[in-house]
């Protein structure tokens, strides 16, 4: 009877796995690249001698990070903007809004197939930034690009942040 009850168990315990395993393959992979941004979350600053640069991310549910970059200079908040990360259909997409910029539209840019550990965000009709990039070198850094055109020229902005506890 005790030998039953064993195998009965083990059977169960097998079918669980089997379940989980099933679930995970069969996942939407547009969940599983937004799962990768996750590192995101938390807050983040950059000093510099003509200021602060602060970025915060928190999930708001499976399909949706919300942030927050600001720029500070002593006392006075010399720019601030709104951004989401959200899955939308089969995209991804980084979602700013900047006060006083895009005549009060929202713009978007689409995540670009991962290639390496850096995500690049893409619209070639904005007029600066086109591209939007986040990589992590460290666990406690992050990394982010603006970059494109701007009228003839090249431009590229970095910015590296260490994480706030």
């Amino acid at each position: 009877m005790k030998g039953n009850y064993y195998l009965f168990v083990v059977i169960l315990l097998a079918m669980a796995c089997n379940t989980a395993i099933k679930q995970n393959s069969t996942e939407n992979p547009t969940m599983k690249t937004f799962r990768l941004l996750a590192w995101l979350e938390g807050n983040w600053e950059r000093k510099t001698a003509r200021g602060s640069m602060h970025e915060s991310w928190q999930r708001l549910n499976d399909s949706t990070l919300q942030g927050e970059s600001y720029v500070l200079r002593g006392a006075d908040t010399v720019s601030h903007e709104r951004i989401a990360l959200k899955i939308n259909g089969n995209e991804i997409q980084y979602v700013p809004t900047v006060r006083d910029q895009n005549i009060g539209k929202v713009v978007f840019f689409t995540l670009k197939p991962i290639t390496s550990d850096t995500f690049v965000f893409e619209n070639l009709q904005h007029d600066f930034p086109q591209r939007i990039l986040y990589w992590q070198q460290h666990r406690d850094s992050l990394h982010a690009a603006v970059e494109g055109m701007q009228g003839e020229k090249m431009r590229r902005e970095l910015f590296v942040m260490a994480k706030k506890e």
